[in-house]
């Protein structure tokens, strides 16, 4: 009977620890979603002037205007680049690029870094360590570019 009694205390106890880490888990989930959306570096659209191009334009239309500039830059078609925005802000975009077929055989894989003028420019894009000094000169967010600040 001790037994049965002993095992129910376990059993208990055992339920208990594991509500207390499942609420240990949900509170951190919670206060890093809240850290996150209170971060200064924001996507919101609403938060933008409705002068910056990245309000002007869809976000189709800047992965095509960054495509063609990826494109003409590295002497491929169109066809063969995919782009991955990564961030936006007001005046600036980053993200991930991929190149397929490259060399024939090789495909190619890097970075860039747009400024939004009257057009998107792209001042950098490459595989490797980023060119600050053009991070800088642009004022990208330190957000996009963490190693050069």
């Amino acid at each position: 009977m001790t037994n049965t009694k002993d095992n129910k205390k376990i059993i208990i106890i055992f339920l208990l620890i594991l509500l207390v880490l499942i609420a240990i888990i949900v509170f951190f989930i919670f206060k890093n979603k809240n850290e996150f959306s209170n971060n200064n570096f924001t996507n919101s659209v609403n938060e933008i002037s409705s002068e910056s191009l990245l309000k002007k334009t869809s976000f189709e239309d800047r992965e095509i205007s960054i495509k063609e500039s990826l494109a003409k830059k590295f002497n491929v078609s169109f066809d063969q680049v995919s782009v991955f925005i990564g961030r936006e802000s007001e005046n600036h975009i980053n993200g991930a690029f991929f190149i397929e077929n490259f060399s024939d055989t090789e495909s190619f894989s890097g970075y860039f870094f747009a400024v939004l003028e009257d057009t998107i420019n792209v001042v950098w894009a490459d595989k490797g360590t980023v060119d600050c000094s053009i991070i800088t000169s642009y004022n990208f967010p330190t957000e996009m570019a963490p190693e050069c600040f």
